[in-house]
């Protein structure tokens, strides 16, 4: 979509004299209908929502593909028969989808990056829910069926820094049982079993639906619980012990679920509400959970945001900050009033304040996704009443200045080693992240994370520090972003692309 970059320009220049936008009051509006396209304020302040297009597919899971190209699929064909589902295979860059089966009913499954660049999908409805499916989406090839340890319906994959994939969520049988997936070996393990039995119980937790989780700087994997109050868990690998925290607000410490992103070592902001029940629920309340030390987790309030939301997608953009989209409430929309919530909200890490952008044109709720692409826009999907509809959002950042421009780059990056970054902007660079790709399901990223880089610019290049620990990057597919002063993300020349592997040091 390079193509309309003039025309975001022409757009900038008609709308710069456009007086105040009425959402930046602090009254949050209600509306029978979505406002108009672009109609609040220029691109540089509100950024820029290309056309609504039709995708052919519900986007319930998403996936940002290291070929560039994005994997959708929604609901089972068949209900809870086994059998395959339709999924879409599409490019955000030309509007073009192409069909593809997924061999398994993964409706409410969970997904990640492995290493090599295939997608691990695991779990789901029905009676596939201990089926698990590998993908290559370089020979666009499935792996055969691999059986899960448990049952489960709403996992969540959590790809750990020795490129193993941990899983302690969802429902079904033994799902109260975590388990380890291994690449090199297409196998699951249950975790906490009693020595030379087969007797695995000394690991149970019933963690429901989709938890947040992580891996931390301590190396712990770092629970936070969705879709109902509970309570926040580390669970550590060499013990395979959970413990349990009381660090939240309701009763018994128990923590209200949320949407949340990892958006910094040891730190991940909350914002919103992930429950299953009515809009009423909404909420427009913010904190942040830091676990540099897992076991002694804290969690903090920040600003609130201006609408109240239950069921939206945060998602990081290239610039470290957090975009908000999409959501329900209730109060104060009663009548004919819309409930769903169009405007997006942008929160800044570093001083922890949110700023309203522009409306999308249509409600994005329960079943909607959101994925940063390779250019810093962010595609947003999905959602009830059968949408099989898709919407770009060009952030402000994009507006704000001449993009770096990349001529060079590598064709992997080795944990602990340096790289140089060809530009003819290096002195006007001020950051360099690496931002993991998506894969975003009911109201959670479970693979998106950044990793800033120190540099040095140079004579037409930038020489990058490397990631130094797998903790920090987890192996697997990145996109590399030079940043400017002026904070606008980089763009690649033609023939080079911005999608980077991350290797550990031993990688063949």
């Amino acid at each position: 979509m390079r193509h309309r970059r003039i025309a975001w320009i022409v757009v900038a220049v008609l709308l710069a004299a456009s007086p105040a936008a009425a959402h930046r009051s602090s009254s949050p509006q209600c509306f029978q209908d979505p406002p108009a396209r672009n109609s609040e304020g220029p691109p540089e302040d509100d950024g820029f929502w290309e056309e609504i297009v039709d995708i052919g597919q519900m986007g319930i899971h998403a996936i940002h593909l290291p070929t560039g190209k994005l994997l959708f699929w929604g609901y089972n064909v068949g209900g809870t028969q086994p059998g395959a589902i339709a999924g879409k295979l599409y490019d955000a860059d030309t509007n073009v989808g192409t069909n593809i089966e997924l061999p398994h009913p993964a409706f409410c499954g969970g997904h990640t990056h492995l290493t090599d660049g295939k997608i691990l999908i695991a779990g789901g409805f029905g009676r596939t829910a201990t089926e698990s499916v590998t993908y290559d989406p370089f020979t666009n090839t499935w792996g055969p069926i691999i059986k899960m340890y448990a049952g489960r319906y709403y996992p969540t994959l959590t790809t750990i820094a020795d490129g193993r994939v941990f899983v302690a969520s969802g429902t079904g049988g033994r799902s109260s049982t975590p388990e380890i997936f291994d690449p090199a070996t297409a196998t699951w393990s249950p975790l906490g079993c009693i020595p030379g039995t087969t007797v695995c119980r000394n690991a149970r937790l019933r963690n429901h639906y989709y938890t947040r989780t992580t891996q931390g700087p301590d190396e712990r994997l770092f629970t936070i619980p969705a879709s109902r109050d509970n309570w926040a868990h580390t669970f550590d690998l060499d013990t395979e012990l959970w413990t349990r925290h009381t660090i939240g607000n309701e009763a018994l410490g128990k923590m209200t679920p949320s949407p949340g992103v990892y958006y910094a070592p040891g730190k991940m902001l909350l914002a919103g509400a992930d429950f299953y029940g009515p809009a009423t629920r909404a909420s427009d309340q913010a904190s942040v959970v830091e676990f540099a030390d897992s076991l002694n987790p804290t969690l903090r309030a920040i600003a609130p945001m201006a609408y109240a939301r239950n069921r939206n997608s945060l998602t990081l953009l290239a610039d470290g900050k957090v975009l908000v989209t999409g959501g329900i409430r209730n109060a104060p929309c009663a009548g004919p009033a819309s409930p769903f919530v169009y405007h997006p909200e942008l929160w800044d890490p570093a001083t922890e304040q949110w700023e309203t952008l522009g409306p999308m044109q249509e409600d994005r709720v329960y079943h909607s996704t959101a994925l940063l692409l390779h250019d810093g826009s962010v595609i947003v999907a999905g959602g009830e009443n059968n949408h099989t509809t898709a919407q770009v959002f060009r952030p402000p950042y994009l507006f704000k200045g001449p993009r770096p421009v990349v001529t060079g780059m590598p064709t992997e990056i080795k944990l602990g080693q340096s790289f140089d970054v060809l530009t003819p902007d290096a002195a006007n660079v001020a950051q360099v992240n690496l931002l993991r790709l998506g894969a975003a399901t009911h109201a959670y990223d479970e693979n998106q994370r950044i990793v800033r880089l120190p540099f040095i610019a140079g004579a037409g290049k930038v020489t990058v520090d490397g990631p130094t620990s797998p903790y920090d990057a987890p192996p697997g597919y990145y996109m590399l972003f030079l940043i400017s002063d002026l904070g606008v993300p980089s763009l690649t020349a033609t023939g080079v692309s911005n999608y980077v592997p991350v290797r550990p040091l031993n990688w063949p």
